[in-house]
This record gives C-alpha cells, structure tokens and sequence, in this order.
C-alpha cells in the first residue's frame, strides 16, 4: 500500500464496469435506500446526488437519476465537493426538510 493509500485510509478501490455512469450506481443505491425505507420514488420530493464525478456537466446526475427512478416533478440537483459533497447535501436536505414544503429527499454520494 503506498503512502497517500494508508494516510487516507483506503483498504480497496472498486472500478464500475466501463459501460456504467455515476447515475448507474446512484441508482442501484436509491433503489436499495428507498426499499429499505419502504418509500417509493413517486414519493419523494427533492433528490440530491453529491459527486464530483457526474455523467455529463448538463443535466445533473440527479436529473439523470431521477428519470431513471420514474420520480417526475421532483426537484433534483447535483452537489459538487469532492469527500464533502456528502456532508454538504445532508446539511441542505436537513435544512430543506425543516421548511413545509419538503417531506421526503434522497441524498446519494455517487
């Protein structure tokens, strides 16, 4: 393991397949979560996808997802920051679902 491996912290590194996009594995993930949840897409009312890898610059990866989800009319962005990304959507979706209008967000790191 070389040096910037073990000060990260970094045991493996997974490589999607080369045909797959970020929106691909974001959406094998919302698909678990929102099983688990027990919430179906339809329900939602804002996706977030946190990446600094996304499928195209235009549209966002979440707009990406959320097509594939089947959750039209749903408000979705993207959220660049590289390791904060993550932190930065939970912060906003928090902050997003303390107002009325907004009950039910997937946030996804892809």
């Amino acid at each position: 393991m070389n040096g910037s491996k073990k000060n990260l912290g970094i045991e493996s590194r997974r490589i999607a397949d080369e045909n797959e996009t970020t929106s691909d594995l974001a959406y094998k993930a919302a698909t678990l979560a929102l099983q688990s949840a027990n919430i179906k897409a339809s329900e939602l009312d804002a996706i977030i996808v946190a990446t600094s890898s996304p499928d195209r610059i235009s549209p966002a990866t979440a707009c990406i997802l959320q097509d594939k989800l089947g959750a039209y009319g749903v408000c979705s962005f993207d959220i660049n920051a590289v390791c904060s990304g993550f932190i930065y959507g939970l912060t906003l979706a928090s902050t997003m679902l303390s107002q009325s209008q907004f009950k039910k967000i997937l946030l996804v790191g892809a």
